[in-house]
C-alpha cells in the first residue's frame, strides 16, 4: 500500500524544530496575527502535535479591523484546542525617535510576546517569517547601505530572545496553498497593500520583477543570506575573544576600552565595530554608514561628546573609555 506523501509545510516545520532540539512536549508560543503565514504556522504546529500556545498582539492602530483580527485568532485557536493569550500595545508612546512606525510596532510586538512567553511558561516564541520575508529583508538592507554582515538577513533562531522561525525556508505561496487545500481561511491586513511602506513595495513590485528577469531570484537572495550568516558566524567566533577583552558591562550598557580595539580603518576594525553594535541589539538597523560614524567618533571624539544611534542607543566619550547603551 503506497505511503501518503508528507506535507512539505509539516516537513519544513518539523525539520526546524528538530534542528533546534525542540521536542513535541516542549511548550512553544506561536505568534499569530491572523494573516496567512502565521495562521498556517498555527495549524501546522497543531497537526504535528507540538505543545503549542497562541499569542496575538493588538497594536491599537487599525480600530475595529484589529478587533476583528483578535476575535478571529481567538476563535481559530480555541477550535484547535490551543490556549490563546493576547496583549494590547500602542506604538504612539514608544520613544524610538529615528525608527519607522513599522520598527516601533515590531519592537513592541517582540516585547509583548516575550512578556507572554515568560508569564505563561513557554520556552520558545515561534514566528511565521518566510523565505519571501528573508529575500525582502536582504534587499531592504542592500538599499539602505548595509555592511556585509547585514546580508545575513533574518536568523532562523535567536536564543537570546527565545525566537524560532520554523517557516524561514518556506515560500509564502506554499503556505496559502496549504490553507486553501484544507479549506482554511485567514485575515488580510489592508496596510500591507500600502506601497509607501518600502517592504510592501518590494513585495508587490520589485521581487515579482526580479523573478521575471531571473526565475528563482527570491530563493537566490535567501541563499545569499544563509551564506552571509555562515561567513559572519565564523568571523564572529574570531572576534568574540577580542570583544570580551575590549568591553565589559557597565551602567546598563557596554564600557569600551579603546586601547583594546584594533586599527579602526582596517577590515578587522570595521568588523569588530559591526559585531559590537550587534552585541547591543542593533543588527537589524545598522548600516555601513553607522559603522563609519562610530569609527570616526571613536577616533576623534573629545570627552563629553555623544553620538546618537538607532533605537535610542548612544555612544558617549568618557575620559579614558567610551560607553555604548540606551540613554
Amino acid at each position: 500500500m503506497p505511503r501518503t506523501p508528507l506535507d512539505p509545510v509539516h516537513v519544513a516545520v518539523a525539520r526546524q524544530l528538530r534542528a533546534h532540539r525542540v521536542p513535541r512536549r516542549e511548550p512553544l508560543l506561536a505568534a499569530v496575527s491572523g494573516g496567512a503565514d502565521s495562521s498556517a504556522l498555527m495549524h501546522a504546529l497543531a497537526q504535528l502535535g507540538q505543545r503549542t500556545g497562541v499569542a496575538h498582539v493588538h497594536h491599537e492602530l487599525r480600530g475595529a479591523e484589529a478587533d476583528r483580527d483578535l476575535d478571529w485568532v481567538q476563535a481559530e485557536a480555541r477550535a484547535l484546542g490551543l490556549p490563546v493569550f493576547s496583549l494590547r500595545v500602542s506604538a504612539l508612546g514608544l520613544d524610538l525617535p529615528d525608527a519607522s512606525p513599522e520598527a516601533r510596532s515590531r519592537e513592541l510586538r517582540y516585547a509583548a510576546l516575550e512578556q507572554i512567553r515568560a508569564r505563561e511558561g513557554y520556552t520558545w516564541i515561534a514566528t511565521a517569517h518566510t523565505l519571501d520575508d528573508q529575500a525582502e529583508t536582504v534587499l531592504l538592507r542592500v538599499l539602505r547601505g548595509t555592511h556585509l554582515g547585514g546580508l545575513a538577513g533574518i536568523a532562523p533562531h535567536d536564543s537570546g530572545r527565545h525566537l524560532l522561525r520554523p517557516l524561514l525556508g518556506v515560500r509564502r505561496a506554499l503556505l496559502r496553498e496549504y490553507l486553501r487545500e484544507r479549506g482554511l481561511s485567514w485575515r488580510e491586513d489592508a496596510t500591507n497593500l500600502d506601497r509607501r511602506v518600502p517592504r510592501n513595495a518590494l513585495r508587490a513590485d520589485v521581487l515579482p520583477l526580479l523573478e521575471r528577469i531571473q526565475p528563482g531570484a527570491t530563493e537566490h537572495l535567501a541563499v545569499l543570506a544563509d551564506s552571509a550568516r555562515e561567513w559572519r558566524s565564523g568571523l564572529e567566533q574570531a572576534l568574540v575573544a577580542r570583544l570580551d577583552r575590549a568591553c565589559r558591562t557597565d551602567e546598563g550598557g557596554l564600557r569600551i576600552d579603546l586601547a583594546e580595539l584594533p586599527a579602526l580603518e582596517s577590515p578587522d576594525g570595521r568588523a569588530l565595530l559591526a559585531a559590537l553594535l550587534r552585541r547591543v541589539g542593533l543588527s537589524a538597523r545598522v548600516t555601513r554608514v553607522h559603522v563609519e560614524r562610530v569609527a570616526q567618533f571613536l577616533t576623534c571624539a573629545r570627552t563629553g561628546q555623544t553620538l546618537s544611534l538607532p533605537e535610542g542607543h548612544v555612544l558617549a566619550r568618557r575620559k579614558d573609555h567610551c560607553w555604548l547603551g540606551v540613554s
